[in-house]
This record gives C-alpha cells, structure tokens and sequence, in this order.
C-alpha cells in the first residue's frame, strides 16, 4: 500500500506482485489478465486524488472541531478522498478497482525517487523518539524492538499507562498542532471490532485488545522534522 500515510506518499494506491515463479501458471496468467484489464481510474477518482494534499494541508491547520466538520461536508460533496472512508469503518470497500493513470503512474515513479531519504529521515526519527522516551519518560510504554538503531518506523507507537491516558494523550498533543495518530485503534483498524465481517468474538485476544486500546503513534514523515520530532517526544517527556 502507497497511500497519504504510507512510506511512497503517492495519496493513492498500492501495488500487487505476482510470483513469476508460481507453481501454478495457469491461475498466474489468469490474475495477471484480470489486473491488466481494470479500468483505468476514472476522472473523479484522479480529481480527488490531486485535490486531497491540498485540502488536507488546509484542514490540518485549522482548530480540529472546524476541521472535522469540514471534512465530513467535503466527503459528502464526493470531491474528498479522505485515507479512511467512512464505508471502512463497515468493512465495505469504497471503490471498485481500477489502474493508475499515466499520471499517476509518474507521481508513482516520483516517489519510488525519495526512499532512501524518507528510509534515512525516518530511521533518525526513530532514533531520536527511542532515545528521549526511553530515558526520560515514566508514564508511557516501549517496546523492545524499538531500540534497534536501524530500524526506519512508518509511525512510532507508544503506549499509554490505560485507553482513558491515550485518549488524553492524544487530544492534548493535536490541541497543539502537533499531528499525533491512532492506527491500530480500534483492534481492527479502522472499522468496529464486533462487525460481524471480521468473524471475532471480544476478549478472545487479551493482549492485543489490551495495546490497542493503549497505543497512540507519532510521525516520521519527511514533513516532520528533527526539531518537530524533538518538541512532542519533550512534551511526552513531561
């Protein structure tokens, strides 16, 4: 997955790989047909998508009550792409398939040109979060695999002392300006956990309901800097 929050910041699509070693070649060749043949993304879908940096950069600046209401106006008017549709949350997909248009194929390949800086930047970040948490915190939760100095984090996840911290946690800092998110909350992101699609029943998995419920994540995208990293893991720190 590319994707707005992703490592390719794209604000669209993913990719799928099929084995060119498949044992079976005869069900290869039939998904490869079937990929070829999508259609390719329709005008309104390329629409939304170089329309959705642009307003989210606007929406993100604004008080969060503005900008939460704006947003669902601009989901309504069907010109906002938002990184999780509404339809999610029900564990319906939003849109049929579809293939990137030349256009997007170029972005795409734009993108693919920054990784070694977005892997570089966000193992820093990584770093930099570990290190001032680590040491200085007494009130959040790590885990061990964080103190990997290579290791490049598409989003730094802490955990909060319960759900009610997190929740306060997370209000506080986005009161701030500073873009905190909740992946991973709820226990299946981002629909409802008795949703009878996901076939689950509550309490069978203890400890990922636990961490779910706790965990909060900063940000170690290109857009945040050495100096915006420092600032929120200081004022977690406090």
């Amino acid at each position: 997955s590319f994707g707005s929050e992703k490592f390719l910041k794209t604000n669209f699509g993913g990719a799928i790989w099929l084995n060119p070693d498949m044992k079976d070649q005869k069900l290869r060749i039939a998904m490869a047909n079937e990929l070829s043949g999508l259609p390719t993304a329709s005008l309104i879908v390329r629409l939304r998508v170089w329309l959705y940096p642009r307003l989210n950069g606007v929406l993100n600046r604004l008080p969060v009550a503005i900008s939460q209401a704006t947003r669902k106006m601009l989901l309504a008017s069907k010109l906002f792409r938002s990184p999780i549709m509404p339809s999610e949350g029900r564990a319906i997909n939003y849109e049929p398939c579809q293939r990137p248009s030349e256009g997007q194929m170029k972005l795409l390949l734009l993108a693919f040109k920054t990784y070694q800086d977005q892997l570089q930047h966000r193992t820093e970040l990584t770093q930099l979060y570990a290190s001032i948490l680590g040491e200085n915190s007494s009130k959040i939760q790590l885990s061990d695999v964080l103190k990997n100095p290579k290791l490049p984090c598409l989003r730094f996840p802490i955990l909060a002392e319960s759900a009610a911290h997190a929740e306060q946690l997370f209000s506080e800092l986005r009161s701030k300006g500073m873009y905190i998110g909740k992946w991973y909350r709820p226990l299946f992101f981002p629909g409802n956990n008795g949703h009878p699609a996901y076939q689950y029943t509550e309490g069978s998995c203890p400890v990922a309901e636990d961490i779910s419920a706790r965990i909060i994540n900063l940000p170690t995208d290109l857009k945040t800097t050495i100096s915006d990293a420092k600032e929120i893991a200081d004022e977690l720190s406090r």
